[in-house]
């Protein structure tokens, strides 16, 4: 950050300090939030020995692993009761213990691809307040998502080192990492998608094509013994399901918790929920003008990008590439939520936070770290939210 003048340095140490602190500010409120929606699951597993709980869960008798099988987040998690019993702190903790994990590996990846300090910082700080992560940190039951996201990401830094290196360990590391992701979430598959982008970044060549051809093969193989089992994800992989044409009347709720401090502007107004709001909201079947808005909308931002695709940085257009991809989890679950948007949001910061960089550094650079402070607020909110109700619904 040398080449930054002393206020940027400053502004940019400012919003660093602000965002460590209301993510400490929002651990005591995170430890306390118990349980909520489907994590009633967890109590009835203490009845159940280790060995009988991950066995059956492996073997395919459990009624759970009928709609989620997940066997290594089914191992961590009965390993933490085992440990700590029914605790929700212990389990609570945990979460933010992988969210951490994930925001470092989230900051190793951002500096290798961008090479700039600015970028990798700035991206990071996002990555760890943003209140789309809220969610999966806070409900118990996020740690199947936030195992796959760190396995994801650990599998994209590994990669990238394979590529640069031509180990053959590193490309062995990537296939494992890849092996625990489906078995922490079916959405683990996404890295079949992300890592070929990652390939082709760094030069496509040909003889580096084999962990991705081994984690195909290995995908293939996991599927046939879930088959084998009689035992089902949420949606078969095969068998996608555009799931964000569900989602869209709620598509102001999530951009609006994404950008902003929602319940303290809603608190400032006087108006005393938000979700009358977006259920007010028409359903896209229903509303012709709400769906050409929509697609009206996306027109303009791929107008946009395509308009200026030249002049953006090379790694930038990596990033923008990567976004779609990371949206597995949207395609391959019946139920959607800001949880299955981890990976996504914090792509689409690196890419917007690289292109601000390179383009319009100093305003944008106040700008992000404005938004910073924002996010703080929001992350914080949000959190207490949960701590109030022990979830986010209703």
């Amino acid at each position: 950050m040398d080449d930054l003048g002393r206020n940027q340095r400053l502004t940019l140490r400012i919003a660093g300090v602000v965002a460590v602190l209301s993510f400490l500010v929002s651990i005591p409120l995170i430890l306390d939030a118990g349980f909520g929606a489907e994590d009633f699951l967890i109590e009835p597993r203490e009845q159940l020995s280790w060995g009988e709980s991950v066995h059956g869960y492996f073997t395919g008798p459990d009624p759970e692993a009928a709609h989620y099988w997940r066997p290594a987040t089914r191992v961590v998690q009965q390993s933490l009761q085992f440990v700590f019993g029914t605790s929700s702190h212990a389990l609570h903790a945990w979460n933010i213990v992988l969210h951490l994990l994930s925001t470092a590996l989230f900051w190793v990846l951002a500096r290798r691809l961008s090479e700039n300090d600015v970028v990798a910082w700035i991206a990071a700080m996002i990555f760890l307040i943003h209140p789309a992560h809220e969610e999966p940190v806070i409900w118990v039951s996020g740690i199947s998502g936030l195992s796959d996201s760190v396995c994801h990401l650990a599998g994209l830094v590994t990669f990238d080192c394979f590529l640069r290196e031509r180990r053959a360990r590193w490309g062995i590391a990537v296939i494992v990492l890849f092996i625990l992701a489906v078995l922490f979430k079916e959405s683990g598959t996404t890295m079949l998608l992300t890592l070929p982008l990652l390939w082709w970044y760094r030069g496509h060549d040909r003889r580096q094509i084999w962990p991705i051809v081994s984690m195909a093969v290995t995908a293939i193989a996991i599927w046939q013994w879930r088959a084998s089992i009689g035992v089902d994800s949420s949606q078969s992989f095969t068998s996608i399901v555009m799931n964000p044409v569900g989602w869209m009347r709620n598509l102001l709720f999530y951009v609006a918790q994404s950008i902003a401090p929602v319940r303290s502007i809603f608190r400032a107004v006087g108006f005393d929920n938000f979700y009358r709001v977006r259920d007010a909201l028409p359903t896209i079947p229903n509303s012709l003008p709400y769906l050409l808005a929509v697609v009206a909308l996306g027109v303009g931002v791929l107008g946009a990008i395509m308009y200026s695709w030249r002049s953006w940085p090379r790694y930038t257009k990596w990033c923008l590439q990567l976004a779609p991809a990371t949206l597995g989890p949207l395609l391959m679950s019946r139920y959607t939520g800001m949880r299955l948007m981890y990976l996504f949001c914090g792509i689409v910061a690196l890419c917007l936070v690289g292109l601000a960089i390179s383009r319009w550094r100093r305003l944008m650079l106040y700008a992000l770290s404005a938004w910073v402070f924002i996010m703080s607020v929001a992350w914080i909110e949000r959190s207490e939210a949960w701590w109030e109700a022990g979830h986010l619904a209703g």
